[in-house]
Parts: structure tokens; C-alpha cells; sequence
């Protein structure tokens, strides 16, 4: 039986598009914990309304959790994923798409980064484009099936080195 990380092939065109799930968690988290806040405050206090209007804690959370639920909603409606294929890296979201191919590519350094809790090693990932100052920095774990992704990269950046 064929193991799912070794049928990772690079003649096969792959999308990961890029994970929103932690941003609703921090949301949940921070809710709860406005929650919590205010009913103990307002428990403790008579005029709950004026309470919270004038609580600086209470109005630092309502803009982290505005902040960040619009940043969540601005980064599902880009829609910004990933595709690999043989020879190419395509960087798409809902208003464009920049594709660079093996020639363009200068150089692929993978740097290792322990994820917490866990004995897997997945990292960062940059790209150094010819003619370009900038590096394009892919975190692996910011992408669905971060393993698969992680393969890809690997595979691509040995491909490379035969250019």
C-alpha cells in the first residue's frame, strides 16, 4: 500500500489555498474573554450601560475583535492560495495571479521551525526571484495540507538545482 506522502508527485499540479481557521479562533478566544470581563465588571458595578462605554479594557477588546474580523474578511474575500506544479510557482488570490517559472527562480532556502507540541519540523520557505530584490516568504503551515506543500517545495527546490 502506497503511503500518502510518498505518491506526492511533481508532474501533478497542486493548489493550497491559505488557512483562516486560527483567526476564528483568536475571535472566539477574545470574545469569551470580553465576556468574562464584563460580567464580572457588571456584577460589580450599578450603571452596566455607562460601565461599558467608558471601560478602556472593554473598548481595547471590541477593536482587537473589529480588527480582527475584518481582517478575516478581508483575507477570504482575496481568496490567496498557492499552486505548484513541475516547473512553476503560480501566487493567486480573487484579483490576480503572478506565476514564476524554474528559470526565474534564483534560489529556494528552506529554514526549520519545531511546531509546538509536535516532533514535526515544517518551515519557512523563501524564494529568491531573479532580478527582484524582495523574498518571497512561504510559511508552509499557513497553507491546508501543510505536509503536502512542504513535499512540493522540497521536491521544486531539487529540481532547481538542476538548472
Amino acid at each position: 500500500m502506497e503511503n500518502k506522502e510518498d505518491s506526492i508527485k511533481l508532474d501533478k499540479i497542486m493548489e493550497f489555498g491559505q488557512r483562516l481557521d486560527y483567526y476564528w479562533q483568536y475571535n472566539l478566544i477574545y470574545f469569551v474573554i470580553l465576556l468574562v470581563y464584563t460580567s464580572i465588571r457588571g456584577l460589580m458595578s450599578d450603571n452596566f450601560v455607562i460601565f461599558i462605554t467608558h471601560d478602556s479594557l472593554i473598548m481595547l477588546f471590541v477593536i482587537i475583535i473589529s480588527f480582527s474580523l475584518l481582517n478575516l474578511i478581508l483575507k477570504k474575500y482575496r481568496n490567496t492560495s498557492v499552486i505548484l506544479g513541475e516547473d512553476f510557482i503560480i501566487f493567486k488570490n480573487r484579483f490576480r495571479q503572478k506565476e514564476y517559472k524554474l528559470e526565474d527562480i534564483e534560489e529556494i532556502r528552506f529554514y526549520k521551525e519545531k511546531i509546538f507540541k509536535t516532533r514535526e519540523v515544517l518551515g519557512l520557505f523563501k524564494i529568491k526571484i531573479k532580478n527582484k530584490k524582495r523574498i518571497i516568504r512561504l510559511r508552509a503551515t499557513s497553507y491546508w495540507d501543510d505536509k503536502a506543500l512542504h513535499k512540493k517545495l522540497v521536491l521544486l527546490k531539487r529540481n532547481l538545482k538542476q538548472y
